[in-house]
């Protein structure tokens, strides 16, 4: 899934004749954890004033990562999560997230399988 994502992106570059820099892609684990990590980093580096994740739990930890290093956001960085998962409504400030209907995409799987049940 996240390999998905990450190919999404390219693809969205490419349209747009944006080069790939893989220097802006920092992680493929999905962690609070690894987002406090990367929160620290990031924190180091100014040049870099918005965040796309490729989850809401990364994109947390990378929020309490940045604010252990007194770097604010939104007014320093924007993060933006992906999942509409519960936690983005526990974060200070309020993360902003790309709603996916899990329920829905599960449903689909489900139909996408039956159907190559049935041939």
């Amino acid at each position: 899934m996240i390999e998905q994502r990450l190919h999404g992106y390219q693809r969205a570059l490419a349209e747009y004749n944006v080069p790939f820099d893989p220097s802006l892609v920092f992680t493929q684990e999905i962690s609070v954890q690894e987002g406090k990590r990367l929160g620290r980093e990031l924190a180091g580096r100014p040049e870099i004033t918005g965040v796309v994740t490729s989850a809401d739990i990364l994109a947390a930890g990378i929020m309490a990562g940045l604010s252990e290093c007194g770097v604010r956001v939104p007014e320093d960085k924007s993060i933006v999560g992906f999942d509409d998962h519960y936690l983005a409504q526990l974060t200070t400030p309020g993360l902003t997230t790309i709603h996916q209907d899990a329920e829905q995409k599960g449903n689909l799987a489900t139909d996408m399988i039956l159907a190559q049940l049935r041939g």
